[in-house]
């Protein structure tokens, strides 16, 4: 049986998280624990618009951790946090492609395709989660 398509039974009747998820929550904790540190870097520096940079990053950092471990558990509400993150990270990497002293497009489009894709991904195995 594959692991990403079909759900695997264990012996305590429990299903398994597939690998694609767990990889997923991984980069989404790493993420998070990066936002965190930005957050510090910028909380640090005393300047009032660097204050509530980092503010956000901190809020982003948490909620990233956060939505890491509903991913892990396999909940509804870890992977609709994920999509809600998602939306936010579509919507600001569109604002940045069109921003005119952002050189950053290319990546941009790959990282909306990346998000696309993992969002099809969890619209595939949507019943999985409990």
């Amino acid at each position: 049986m594959d692991s990403d398509n079909k759900a695997v039974e264990t012996k305590n009747n429990k299903k398994t998280r597939p690998t694609l998820v767990g990889v997923i929550a991984i980069f989404v904790i790493l993420s998070g624990i990066m936002s965190l540190a930005f957050s510090l870097i910028f909380l640090v520096s005393g300047i009032l618009t660097s204050i509530l940079i980092g503010v956000v990053f901190f809020i982003i950092g948490v909620l990233n951790i956060i939505t890491s471990i509903g991913l892990f558990k396999m909940t509804k509400w870890g992977l609709y946090l994920f999509i809600i993150l998602g939306v936010i990270a579509i919507i600001y990497l569109i604002f940045t492609n069109f921003y005119p002293n952002i050189s950053l497009n290319s990546t941009s489009d790959i990282s909306i395709l990346i998000y696309l894709a993992i969002f099809f991904y969890f619209s595939r195995i949507i019943k999985r989660f409990e």
